[in-house]
């Protein structure tokens, strides 16, 4: 009981949290937008929608230059705020591009599609890690992740784009009109 008296007194001292301000909780709240807009693009992804998942990646890129612009006009930025910024933009301008890429163009290519897929993650985390770490003052220097994840969802939507009609759409068109040309040959054969 001592004990935990003793540390009770102690908590007492270091233990009292301050409560967290506003201005500190948009932005994060804005980069939360910008984590969903990643996970729900990777979830499109993983459901064939891939028109849909490369704009998800765009509003993401939406939400990102807007926490920032919201934390230094509140001037509530901080170090969390920073690392969760990294982190979201990993997922949605690093993992989910990847996959996206990988899903429609490099998969036929097997091992090598994966490693290049793999590639790109690791040079958008990266990338990010150097951004934290090293602050140059200056120009911005490098490419940013952002324009990266763009780049190749804009990549994949021209891709699938053929005169406003999405390939994919039409392949599925396609084998509609296929399976009803089998359903009814098979209806002539047997009638």
């Amino acid at each position: 009981m001592k004990n935990f008296l003793r540390i009770r007194r102690k908590m007492g001292k270091f233990g009292k949290h301050k409560p967290i301000e506003f201005k500190q909780i948009l932005p994060n709240m804005v980069t939360s937008g910008n984590l969903l807009c990643g996970v729900f693009s990777l979830m499109m992804t993983l459901h064939g929608r891939y028109i849909v998942a490369a704009w998800l990646v765009f509003f993401a890129v939406l939400f990102d230059g807007f926490d920032g612009k919201v934390a230094r006009m509140l001037g509530g930025g901080s170090q969390f705020g920073l690392e969760f910024d990294s982190l979201a933009d990993l997922v949605s301008f690093g993992v989910a591009p990847a996959i996206l890429m990988y899903q429609v163009s490099v998969r036929e290519l097997h091992l090598l599609g994966a490693v290049c897929a793999c590639f790109f993650t690791l040079s958008v985390a990266l990338r990010l890690a150097r951004f934290n770490i090293v602050h140059v003052p200056g120009p911005f220097q490098g490419l940013p992740c952002p324009a990266g994840g763009l780049f190749v969802c804009s990549f994949v939507i021209a891709t699938l784009m053929d005169n406003g009609v999405t390939v994919v759409g039409r392949r599925r068109l396609n084998d509609l009109k296929y399976s009803l040309c089998e359903y009814e040959e098979a209806y002539q054969i047997y009638c």
